[in-house]
């Protein structure tokens, strides 16, 4: 395998013999307000989001998960005209007779050799995600007085990466990004087909949809219309991916709710192909926003930790001042988890994966409720120092 990608926390491999076929090795590092590799590593994160990674595609892959959606008691709290509209629309019709196409090609060890879901049990590391390739066309920047500008030409060969981060909420919690949109412009929420200006941590009457850039140095927030323009998709084909990224996020929604877990909010990606749409990428904790018992989970939660520290303060102060550039000139580096913060941490992912499939394919030394418990507990780094 050769290395395509080598990230702070997944590495991209290329299988050397099918340059049309990648793979996904997730590592147990993890990385918060875009710093990168932070000092800690957690135990069997790796390993669970690939697992769960690889079982969210094969279910979206499945027409009868889709067919069984429309009922699901979980989204009778959400606008039932809206819901109608879009579950009589021809992109939920075509997903109960097909199911969600993606790039997910199965499990591998890290030799290559094919997995099966029974193997995953006593597998005591992450196993690789093995993927159909897709093209990515990086925009090209160029400079214009004071401004940074990017030139998207999408001309190239299927499949190929749509390069949007496609954002669904379903509320704004503790944390979102949201807030600040809606604080600068008030008439925001009807822009989101909301009916009214959203309450800080309620859940809102009908899900929504943002956009940001998938492939410049910041993601950066579009309009509707920008992210249009910057697809490379056609009309029709942009509004089956507004319809189809709505969708997945109900089904995702109701999956978690069956098992009393609260989704909040997440982002999803996804490529064009000769066969159409195509999700990538993957779905696991460290893409969603995720709620248990009033209590974050996920990368969230690691989050809380460090939020108000000096470092995460330097790192918001550098993001302002320093654009691109900012983490050369941020003055504080990030601390270590303390004993108690990496204990609870090391068990996180693995009781998600564990609840969520309720099994216990990874070995933790607690369960959700017991994690849960102890987050609520939770101090900032250094509180105790």
């Amino acid at each position: 395998m050769n290395i395509l990608y080598e990230g702070s926390v997944k590495t991209v491999y290329q299988d050397s013999e099918n340059s049309s076929v990648n793979y996904f090795a997730f590592s147990d590092d993890y990385s918060i307000f875009d710093w990168g590799k932070m000092p800690d590593s957690i135990a069997n994160k790796g390993k669970a989001l690939s697992i769960l990674g690889g079982t969210f595609f094969n279910q979206l892959s499945k027409p009868e998960v889709w067919r069984s959606l429309a009922t699901h008691k979980s989204l009778q709290r959400f606008d039932p005209q809206f819901l109608s509209h879009l579950f009589t629309g021809s992109t939920y019709q075509k997903l109960c007779d097909s199911g969600l196409h993606h790039h997910f090609l199965g499990w591998t060890d890290t030799d290559g050799s094919p997995l099966t879901e029974n193997q995953l049990n006593g597998l005591s590391h992450a196993p690789l995600m093995k993927l159909l390739a897709v093209e990515v066309v990086r925009p090209r920047s160029f400079s214009l007085d004071q401004y940074t500008l990017y030139d998207y030409d999408l001309t190239t060969s299927s499949p190929f990466l749509i390069p949007l981060e496609v954002v669904f909420r379903f509320g704004m919690p503790q944390g979102s990004s949201l807030n600040k949109r809606l604080d600068s412009n008030p008439h925001y929420y009807a822009e989101l087909g909301l009916s009214a200006p959203p309450a800080a941590s309620t859940f809102f009457e009908r899900p929504v949809i943002e956009f940001f850039t998938k492939l410049e140095p910041k993601d950066r927030f579009l309009s509707v219309q920008e992210a249009f323009l910057i697809s490379g998709l056609t009309e029709e084909q942009f509004a089956i991916l507004y319809d189809t990224a709505m969708l997945a996020a109900l089904w995702l929604y109701a999956a978690f709710a069956a098992t009393g877990i609260e989704l909040w909010d997440g982002k999803f990606e996804f490529a064009w192909s000769t066969d159409g749409l195509m999700m990538v990428d993957s779905i696991g904790p460290d893409e969603v926003r995720l709620i248990y018992r009033d209590v974050h989970l996920s990368k969230e939660a690691i989050r809380q930790f460090y939020r108000g520290t000096p470092w995460e303060i330097a790192c918001r102060k550098a993001k302002l001042e320093s654009g691109s550039d900012w983490k050369k000139v941020c003055s504080e580096q990030p601390l270590p988890l303390e004993f108690s913060q990496k204990r609870v941490v090391n068990n996180l992912y693995g009781t998600i994966l564990n609840h969520y499939l309720n099994s216990s394919i990874i070995p933790t030394q607690m369960f959700l409720d017991e994690v849960v418990v102890t987050l609520q507990e939770k101090q900032p780094i250094g509180a105790n120092s």
